[in-house]
């Protein structure tokens, strides 16, 4: 499992990464986005964007779970 916790430039880069590389088939792990406080909102929001307006497939907001509380981590382990 990859697992995104709030950060700074670096982590939205690696998130990123890992989406795209999920997506071109290198891995097929769980990328888990930790939400906490609505930390992520505006990024999920602009990943809903994407799909959208036409630069990712509907299919492609399959490749990542959002979650809100740290517990919830536990379904994926």
């Amino acid at each position: 499992m990859l697992l995104a916790l709030p950060g700074g430039s670096g982590t939205l880069e690696e998130l990123l990464e890992a989406i795209t590389l999920k997506r071109l088939g290198i891995h097929n792990l769980p990328i888990v986005i930790l939400n906490t406080d609505g930390y992520f909102d505006p990024l999920i929001e602009m990943l809903n964007r994407t799909v959208e307006q036409g630069f990712m497939r509907p299919q492609d907001s399959e490749l990542w779970e959002v979650i809100n509380k740290p517990e919830e981590i536990t379904f994926y382990l």
